[in-house]
């Protein structure tokens, strides 16, 4: 399926990369539009007639349409159903599976898989979830590496902050000590606020901060590899 939607988006970017005599759209470029594949076209194809939305974007139409939480079901950049054996595009609605879209990979890792392998000392902060197993992590990962850590002071948009158990996007950053993050929880997708971040911690030791419902967490920034 894959592969017959890219021959065509190919063939049809071909004629549209052609304008018209009046300089008006072509109807090769609305055709090529109503074309758009449900993920992040890596080829750059789909570039040519019309801009590809952000991983920022797509994740707050996650959340405008308030996704259910699912460990089970899948849906594509936009938030419609997929089920996981269509062609890649398709997240599990959970938490790491909106990083994972947002971040454009390619499959949806678990929060486990983005967070391993960023420093010497992630293994041991990764036990603290108790879905982790470490032979069967090293396993799964090998050597591939999803994402790098840095510091919160290098935090922009797009990055990720991670807490064993849980992960989300940065959407925003709103001041020194101010977050906007989108993610997956059980009530679905949301957008949320963590504020008063602490500067007693560092980018292995991890960081304090505050949401808006009052509830503490100590999180490690991310970014995609």
């Amino acid at each position: 399926m894959e592969s017959a939607l890219f021959e065509d988006v190919e063939r049809i970017e071909s004629i549209c990369s052609d304008p018209s005599p009046s300089g008006e759209p072509n109807v090769a470029s609305r055709d090529l539009e109503d074309l758009k594949v449900k993920k992040f076209a890596r080829s750059g194809a789909l570039a040519a007639c019309f801009p590809t939305p952000t991983g920022l974007e797509y994740a707050a139409g996650w959340v405008s349409r308030n996704l259910k939480y699912s460990q089970s079901h899948y849906a594509d950049v936009n938030g419609d159903h997929r089920s996981s054996s269509e062609f890649p595009g398709s997240y599990r609605t959970d938490c790491s599976g909106l990083v994972s879209m947002a971040w454009g990979l390619p499959a949806s890792y678990t929060t486990r898989d983005l967070f391993y392998g960023t420093f010497v000392g992630a293994e041991k902060i990764l036990q603290q979830d108790k879905r982790f197993n470490a032979d069967g992590q090293r396993k799964r990962m090998g050597s591939r590496q999803t994402s790098q850590l840095i510091a919160y002071e290098d935090i922009r948009a797009g990055d990720a902050l991670y807490y064993p158990g849980h992960i989300m996007l940065v959407s925003a950053v709103t001041g020194p000590s101010d977050l906007i993050i989108h993610h997956q929880s059980t009530g679905g997708a949301r957008k949320d606020a963590i504020q008063r971040i602490g500067c007693e911690g560092d980018m292995k030791a991890g960081y304090t901060g505050t949401f808006r419902n009052k509830k503490k967490v100590r999180f490690w920034c991310l970014r995609v590899a």
